[in-house]
């Protein structure tokens, strides 16, 4: 295991498993996996070996319209949801500075952090997003 793995587990905050899926559909859109950004097949190339015969298997990584949305639940929800989850994954400093920037405690910054992946898997599953 690597070290950034190492104190990227010991230092994440314990999600309810509910949140797990939130979490990982926000890191994706924090690396920047929008419209096309993904590594799976391009679907012209999915429609022509679709179309050769090849079985293509499924997957329950997220899909560029999944990411979208989210993107856009993000661009048009409330600016503090905003901040916060843009600070959280695409700021990599420690969770101290990120609290320290948000002029809140590091416990306040886990428990808003918890709250604000609520209300994103609240409105993705309004948008039939499943995560």
């Amino acid at each position: 295991m690597s070290t950034s793995a190492t104190s990227e587990s010991r230092y994440a905050p314990k999600l309810d498993i509910s949140l797990i899926g939130t979490d990982n559909l926000l890191k994706r859109w924090a690396a920047g996996e929008r419209l096309g950004g993904g590594r799976g097949l391009h679907p012209l190339e999915a429609i022509r070996l679709l179309h050769d015969g090849a079985v293509l298997g499924g997957s329950d990584a997220p899909t560029a319209e999944e990411i979208m949305i989210l993107d856009e639940i993000i661009s048009t929800g409330p600016k503090d949801t905003k901040a916060l989850l843009e600070l959280w994954y695409r700021d990599s400093s420690p969770v101290n500075l990120k609290a320290q920037r948000l002029r809140i405690s590091r416990t306040v910054l886990y428990t808003r952090y918890k709250e604000h992946l609520q209300y994103i898997r609240g409105r993705l599953h309004g948008r039939g997003v499943k995560v």
